[in-house]
This record gives structure tokens, sequence and C-alpha cells, in this order.
């Protein structure tokens, strides 16, 4: 059978780790992370042994989350690390074409990219990718502050963009991730992988960013069951037939002001938000290494720090 490759929104969410000295009655004062400590950070991180896991202890950190693997890390330069890391999932049996039963207990370790950038604040910036439903910045997290000095001191704070004007937003397209695949697709402007789905725009007269508008987006904050529904209908004017509670997650990319976001219709509710990145998804399933280097870094620029810092 020929090989296809899977389309997956590829995101990242943004974090950054501060020390804070905590006194009593007192707010918490920041105090910088130095060059030395950040240093030492990297070094660990491209120097980590790998993780055994026949050795019980060292499987265990790993499938609960307190260690994660990392692999092709490089030091972009003297404030910046780059990288990718893998998570681990486990919890439930599955038939594998290629390897057969996979038990409950194994562990399946899924690799993401991760960046971190030391600020002139001290500040220490973490972006962790996201394939679709699936990242690991828990535990990429938890990894990054026990390989610090004085971790009691070190807290974790995440971005979110909450405040994306839908006014200004300009629908460019519609993925829909569903159980099974729909019976019919026929439409110019749907592109099927798997059990995925994608509606384009075509053509400057087809309307689609205004039925995305009225369809979609007055439903964000609306019960599941009427974001499912108005996500069948649309696919049926695709000339899709779908039932709705086969439809898993539904994520719009519009434009903002001439940038892409991704917009979550149907699922993607964590704290930390998800921005969208530009990449190229190779025939492994997994986004270009450069890209996702190039694409988190001007997220972090452009977006995250914007004029506050220099990056």
């Amino acid at each position: 059978m020929p090989k296809q490759k899977k389309n997956e929104v590829v995101t990242a969410s943004f974090h950054y780790l501060q020390r804070e000295i905590k006194a009593k009655d007192q707010e918490p004062k920041a105090v910088p992370i130095t060059q030395d400590e950040f240093d030492e950070l990297c070094t660990k991180i491209e120097k980590q042994v790998l993780p055994d896991l026949n050795d019980a202890e060292q499987f265990n950190a790993v499938k609960f989350g307190r260690v994660v693997p990392f692999s092709k890390v490089q030091k972009v330069n003297g404030r910046c690390l780059f990288g990718v890391y893998e998570n681990a999932y486990w919890g439930h049996s599955y038939k594998n074409s290629e390897k057969g039963a996979i038990s409950a207990d194994s562990i399946n370790q899924r690799r993401f990219h991760f960046l971190l950038y030391l600020s002139d604040s001290g500040r220490i910036y973490v972006a962790s990718q996201y394939l679709g439903g699936y990242g690991g910045y828990t535990s990429l997290s938890r990894t990054i502050k026990s390989y610090m000095e004085k971790s009691a001191q070190l807290d974790f704070h995440s971005f979110r963009q909450d405040a994306i004007d839908l006014n200004k937003a300009v629908a460019k397209e519609v993925k829909v991730s569903m159980s099974s695949t729909g019976k019919k697709i026929t439409s110019d402007n749907l592109f099927s992988s798997g059990s995925m789905v994608a509606v384009k725009k075509r053509t400057a007269e087809d309307g689609f960013e205004t039925e995305v508008k009225k369809s979609l987006f007055p439903l964000l904050k609306s019960p599941v069951e009427k974001r499912k529904q108005a996500i069948a209908e649309m696919l049926k004017k695709s000339l899709i037939d779908v039932k709705d509670e086969e439809i898993e997650n539904c994520t719009v990319i519009a434009s903002v002001n001439g940038r892409d976001r991704v917009i979550y219709v149907l699922g993607g509710r964590d704290f930390a938000s998800r921005f969208y990145l530009d990449v190229e998804i190779k025939y492994d399933g997994h986004p270009d290494y450069d890209q996702t280097r190039t694409a988190m870094f001007d997220v972090l620029k452009n977006d995250i720090v914007a004029g506050k810092e220099d990056v």
C-alpha cells in the first residue's frame, strides 16, 4: 500500500521559567536566572544519558513523566537551545499492524520539538510543540526543573491568547478529526487524510470565510452538542456525510491582523494556548526540524515577547 502523508495541525505552547523568592507577607520577588545556570541546564540536556527502560526505576521515571529523553539537541547560540524530546503514553492495549499486540503497561513514546531561550530579564522561555492533540509539556517542564539547582524557587508561567478578536479573524481552513471517515467526499474544497478532513477556501466567491464566521465562531462558548451539530452541517455542505457523535476535534486556521492563528472550536481547552506553526509535515508524520525551530522562534519574538524584551 502506498504511503500517504498525514496532515495534522502543528502548534506550540509557550511558557517561561522564573526564579521567585517568597518572603512572608510579601509579594514574590523575581530573581534573574543567570547565564551560568542556563549553560548548566543546556549541558545537562545535551549530555543526558538516555534512560534504560530495562531498569525498573528509570522505566517508571519515563512512564510517569518525571524524565523525558532528549535527542537532536543543538545550541543555536549562547541563549537558545533547540531539540527533540519524547513523551510517554500508556494505559491501554492495542494491536499494531507491524508489531502485533501492544500491552497496556508498555511505554509508547511520541517525539516533539522544544525550544529554550534565556532572556535579558533572566527568564527562560520554553516552547513545546504539539502535533494534533498530542504533546508533552508537563513532562518536559518537570525534567527541566529537576535539572536546575534550587528548583523549589522556580515557577513556570504559561501564555494564553484568549483575546483574539473574532471579528478580525479571516478563516483559511477548518480541520475536523473524526472517529471514522465520512461516507462521501466529492467537494473540491475538501481534503481527507484518514480520520481527519480539512475544508479550505478555494475561490474568492465560495463564501468560505462567511460560512465559518456565521456558523462556527458564534458557538465557541456553546454546549459541545451544538458545536458538533454545526460542524456536521458545514461538512454536509461540502458533501461529506458524518454523524455528530463521530466528530472529536475541530480547529480553524484563521488570519488575524496578517498572522495565522489556531481557533479551537472543539477540543484544545487546556491551560496554555497553542500557537499555530506554519511548517511542513514530513512523510514520517512529524514536522520538519529546521522549519519548526524557525517558526517557534518567530512566535516567541513576534507574539510572546513582542517588544517587551530583546530576542
